[in-house]
């Protein structure tokens, strides 16, 4: 998504139109969310408003940071505003959320590696490190 948003603020500074640049991006990139914008943009050319269109993709897609997007979006084009800042500043936030969401992910790894290393690593360790001392030992008759 973050790429896809990319490659639209390039199209956008490069003079393309808001919709030029989701039909070039969306030809040039594969994938669901291409897909996604080619059905919106066809909905536009069979005669829906720019909104109705955001507004339908943004109910069929159900991901929050894709939701917020198209809001920014829809918000952005009734307001007036530059619209080539508003997805820079769009692409900008989706990259800071995943990176928040690894850090999250990377948080929760050592709490769920605890039972593992207790009831199997552990285990193994002092079976191979002991295990020759033990039979020394008993060798020995100590």
């Amino acid at each position: 998504m973050p790429d896809f948003f990319d490659l639209l603020n390039l199209s956008m500074e490069a003079g393309m139109g808001l919709d030029a640049s989701f039909q070039k991006v969306a030809k040039t990139l594969d994938g669901p969310l291409s897909d996604e914008f080619m059905k919106m943009m066809d909905d536009m050319k069979l005669g829906k408003s720019r909104k109705e269109a955001y507004m339908l993709l943004r109910e069929l897609v159900r991901i929050v940071s894709f939701q917020q997007a198209i809001t920014s979006l829809i918000q952005a084009d009734q307001l007036g505003m530059g619209l080539s800042k508003t997805v820079s500043l769009l692409t900008t936030r989706i990259r800071e959320q995943r990176v928040f969401t690894a850090r999250e992910h990377a948080m929760k790894a050592p709490v769920k590696m605890v039972f593992p290393l207790l009831f199997l690593v552990f285990p193994a360790i002092f079976i191979v490190l002991l295990g020759p001392m033990v039979i020394y030992i008993i060798q020995s008759g100590l």
